[in-house]
């Protein structure tokens, strides 16, 4: 079932603006998160990419957690409709925990393996922020740069904890100061984007499913098909590691 976008009271937006200029994007979670929720008039978040997703869903799909950062696969993409072109907005990805679980990969499955540990509140801002509401919508909105992690105090990256479920949460944010008014701050979370953080792919599934559709990936696989040798090194490519055999 697709979920409605979000918004804060409009009262709050400029408010909410000004704190993420003073404080930065933690500070700006934590805000939108204590607002009660409105649905957004006229304002649509859709994933762009759910497709690929939804292939990956039912293993489920598994991201690598390291200290350094690592991209992910598949990425978040978003297409945005009704904002005003004419406003600047900044927009902002996070992660949030499905449930209160921790998990483990045992005999092929994944099952509840105690208590979720508390989760870090860390966001991104995606890299064309802030920009006019007409750049946002004229394609989707691709978080192809962030990094998952595991070690706190990584700047820019979103800290995870591993063997934890989490779906991907976008947030789109009015710049404060504008003479278009009012404007709203929304955001809205995707289902389909669900996974479950990890050190090293356990469901020997998901890697190859990655490799079947990480272009990156093949791409690597093809070149090294020609390559004399028993072994190839382990290479990573967009949140994941591929060696290749001969």
């Amino acid at each position: 079932m697709a979920q409605q976008p979000q918004a804060t009271p409009v009262e709050t937006a400029a408010e909410l603006a000004d704190e993420s200029a003073k404080a930065g994007p933690r500070r700006i979670l934590q805000s939108l998160e204590a607002n009660p929720q409105q649905p957004a008039v006229g304002i649509a978040l859709e994933a762009e990419s759910e497709w690929l997703w939804r292939k990956f869903l039912p293993l489920p799909t598994e991201m690598v957690v390291t200290r350094q950062g690592r991209r992910m696969f598949p990425v978040v993409s978003v297409n945005v409709t009704g904002l005003r072109p004419e406003a600047m907005y900044t927009v902002y990805l996070d992660m949030i925990l499905v449930n209160n679980h921790r998990w483990k990969y045992v005999r092929g499955d994944w099952v509840v393996g105690g208590k979720a540990d508390p989760p870090h509140p860390t966001i991104y801002k995606h890299p064309d922020s802030p920009h006019y509401g007409s750049h946002w919508m004229k394609s989707p909105v691709v978080f192809n740069k962030v990094k998952v992690t595991n070690k706190q105090g990584e700047g820019g990256h979103l800290v995870l904890n591993s063997l934890h479920k989490y779906e991907a949460r976008v947030h789109i944010v009015p710049e404060q100061g504008q003479r278009v008014q009012p404007l709203q701050c929304i955001w809205r979370s995707f289902p389909d984007t669900r996974f479950i953080a990890v050190t090293a792919y356990q469901n020997e599934a998901v890697t190859q499913l990655k490799i079947q559709h990480n272009p990156y990936a093949r791409a690597f696989i093809e070149a090294n098909k020609k390559t004399v040798g028993t072994h190839v090194p382990e290479v990573s490519f967009n949140g994941m590691s591929v060696a290749s055999r001969r």
